[in-house]
């Protein structure tokens, strides 16, 4: 089937074509309402499709930058019992839904350091934590060689999700090795989900 050059010409821009003996030229510019609507609800259903991956995504990076960032602090208490020859602790509570934690000499008493907030919508689960806590307070302490005092794991969960992603930071050995795990589907030998 042949089409006439007007015709095709007429199609490639959208015109209305009429007999060949009428010259009219009437632009369609923009698209109909049918056209916008198919549209929104295409857009409508992959939002629906890829908002729970991108909200499951989203919590599990706020979670590993958490994980880093207790990881930090850990190292950071160890460290500073090193330099300053004297046992230093990190503490971690949980206040009014937000994480805080500190760091300062096992001498101080909690109550007076500096408290500062781990990332919003983040918290401690207290059914995987193996820091004994102590008012409230889940605390591994270091020695003057940067030795551990107390060993144990600090989990971390989202609140949103019903908190099933979790991420823990381990204090393993009593040479003060940190290192850090990650919820799993099986426990471990000691019964614990996330290693």
């Amino acid at each position: 089937m042949k089409i006439s050059r007007r015709a095709a010409l007429c199609l490639l821009r959208r015109t209305q074509f009429v007999a060949p003996g009428k010259r009219t030229l009437r632009l369609s510019r923009g698209y109909t309402l049918q056209e916008l609507l198919i549209i929104v609800a295409i857009m409508g259903i992959l939002a629906a499709i890829a908002a729970p991956s991108w909200l499951t995504l989203y919590n599990t990076f706020k979670l590993n930058a958490a994980r880093s960032q207790v990881h930090q602090i850990i190292r950071q208490a160890q460290h500073e019992a090193i330099r300053h020859h004297v046992s230093w602790q990190a503490s971690f509570r949980d206040t009014n839904g937000t994480v805080q934690w500190a760091v300062h000499p096992v001498t101080t008493s909690p109550a007076l350091t500096n408290w500062q907030n781990l990332y919003t919508d983040v918290r401690i689960d207290v059914e995987a934590t193996t820091f004994r806590p102590s008012s409230g307070i889940y605390k591994t302490q270091f020695n003057h060689k940067g030795h551990a005092n107390v060993l144990g794991r600090l989990t971390l969960s989202t609140a949103t999700n019903g908190g099933r992603i979790k991420r823990c930071v381990i204090v393993s050995t009593l040479l003060g090795a940190v290192r850090d795990g990650e919820g799993h589907s099986r426990p471990d030998r000691d019964g614990r989900y996330c290693y």
